[in-house]
């Protein structure tokens, strides 16, 4: 135990961080922050639209992981989770690897915000479920950064190593090997012929093909675009599109945004004009696509995701053009050499360009 409260005191006094094997404690987490000058986040503005002015700066955030999501940033491929403020707001957060939060806790993170990008890189986390909050939360008060450094001139290693004993559990005496638990193979015993109504043994139903990080992030976002989606229901549409997309080639946030305004994801959707379903397919195109039943799932995302893709090889990957073909018909696009003139046509290729590019900095 003396050996511990050296190391933590010298970490402190030389004003090293080091990742322990405790990094998901509270100690470690105040070890970060008393190490980090601390800046804010205003509750009234929406973070993103802070982001430029506190590129590099670490922000403290409370709230609850309610998705997980895989992307790729300036900086490489990332593994995260978003978390939902007690504002309301979602952000993105870029996980350490050792780290593996999962929906539905409740965290508070010390996160750098990137120098481009909306995805935060996060530096420790804490649960919060049962804990008590680190002492002098400055980042909830104004002057954040002077008062967390107040904070860090007037904890001493001594008074810290006093904090993290209360914390960090007991050190064994010595390490252990770990050891894989033994599982019993499962053996198939065949009835006896000669032991009376015996019964045939009964074959284990396979198990559901396992759901990929990917397909969670897109059903998570699913559900946050309209909450009357059922789980069941915003899985299927993502594994689809996921799915479909990577059939023939159509990036899957294009999708997900077209879906998001044709139908907010109501798979049951009919428009007052007879479009129906998922991607809002008027009878006759459905029907050219080869579509049976409209409100299927499977059957609406696919039809959805090639007639789009035709529309962009038919415009020479134009997104634009592909997208005002897909609302207005192409012999419109054709007609004015681009996006037509109709108000409702440049507002939905607007909207879905905008959704689009908000969903490159969250999705794969």
């Amino acid at each position: 135990m003396r050996l511990r409260q050296l190391h933590l005191g010298l970490l402190l006094g030389a004003g090293l961080l080091v990742t322990p094997s405790f990094a998901a404690t509270q100690a470690d987490y105040l070890v970060t922050r008393a190490q980090q000058p601390i800046a804010v986040l205003q509750a009234d503005q929406p973070a993103a639209s802070q982001y430029p002015a506190l590129a590099g700066k670490v922000v403290e955030l409370d709230g609850v992981v309610n998705g997980i999501v895989n992307g790729v940033t300036q900086s490489g491929a990332y593994s995260g989770y978003l978390l939902k403020l007690k504002s309301g707001e979602t952000v993105t957060v870029a996980e350490p690897h050792d780290q593996d939060s999962a929906a539905g806790d409740h965290l508070r993170v010390l996160a750098r915000i990137p120098d481009a990008g909306a995805v935060l890189t996060e530096l420790a986390e804490m649960p919060t479920d049962g804990v008590a909050a680190p002492p002098a939360v400055a980042a909830q008060q104004p002057g954040a950064a002077t008062l967390n450094q107040q904070f860090t001139r007037a904890i001493s290693p001594k008074a810290f190593v006093a904090q993290a004993e209360k914390v960090l559990p007991p050190v064994a005496p010595m390490e252990l090997q770990a050891v894989e638990p033994q599982t019993a193979t499962p053996v198939a015993v065949q009835p006896d012929a000669a032991t009376p109504n015996a019964q045939p043994a009964v074959a284990a139903a396979p198990a559901p093909a396992p759901v990929s990080n990917q397909v969670r992030a897109y059903a998570q976002k699913i559900r946050q675009f309209n909450g009357s989606v059922s789980s069941a229901d915003a899985t299927k549409i993502a594994q689809n599109v996921v799915d479909r997309s990577r059939k023939y080639g159509v990036d899957p946030k294009l999708v997900f945004a077209v879906l998001a305004q044709e139908s907010g994801f109501n798979p049951q959707a009919v428009s007052p004009v007879g479009a129906r379903g998922l991607g809002q397919l008027m009878p006759a195109t459905a029907r050219s696509l080869g579509v049976t039943q409209p409100f299927d799932i499977a059957q609406n995302v696919d039809a959805t995701v090639r007639y789009l893709d035709e529309m962009l090889n038919t415009f020479g990957g134009n997104t634009s053009s592909a997208l005002a073909a897909y609302n207005a018909g192409p012999g419109n696009v054709r007609r004015y050499g681009g996006v037509p003139p109709f108000r409702e046509t440049q507002n939905y290729v607007s909207r879905i360009s905008s959704h689009y590019s908000q969903l490159k900095g969250t999705l794969l």
